[in-house]
């Protein structure tokens, strides 16, 4: 079950629970199930989200230090593994989503994990920061082996 909010509607402020939205939320240790019957890159990449966003909640000074270098304020974190989006009607499904709580505050950023020598692609990060804008989502985590020097935050000018 997909969560759509429709354009121009902002996530921030809003907490609807994961059961609600659809998202599966991960929990420390990964179905083993999925090592087995997954193989090669996508896989792959599956797991490396798995694992980050599950030590995020494991070990909550990392997550903290995490979400706060990207502009989050303090509060619980909430991860969530393979998160459901509409764009234009068209189904896309982002690595990840973090989402830290306070009170009434709700920071959110999207994960995408890239392994190997797989790269970010420029129609697959505009895709991303698409979903974002649309979906008041605040940040963009990117994992991968490509670096870069440039920090994008959804209150960018143009962005």
């Amino acid at each position: 079950m997909a969560w759509n909010v429709p354009a121009g509607q902002a996530m921030r402020g809003r907490r609807p629970p994961a059961e609600e939205v659809g998202w599966a939320t991960v929990i420390v240790v990964p179905d083993l199930a999925v090592k087995s019957a997954e193989s090669g890159t996508q896989a792959q990449e599956r797991r490396a989200t798995y694992a980050l966003l599950a030590v995020m909640n494991a070990v909550k000074e990392f997550g903290r230090t995490l979400t706060r270098s990207m502009g989050a304020h303090a509060g619980d974190i909430e991860t969530f593994i393979e998160v459901e989006f509409d764009l234009d009607g068209k189904k896309v499904i982002r690595d990840g989503l973090i989402r830290v709580l306070w009170g009434n505050r709700v920071w959110t950023s999207l994960v995408e994990v890239k392994t190997g020598r797989n790269d970010l692609q420029t129609e697959q990060l505009e895709n991303y920061l698409e979903v974002a804008r649309r979906h008041g989502i605040q940040a963009l985590l990117t994992i991968s082996n490509q670096t870069t020097d440039r920090r994008w935050r959804a209150s960018d000018e143009g962005r």
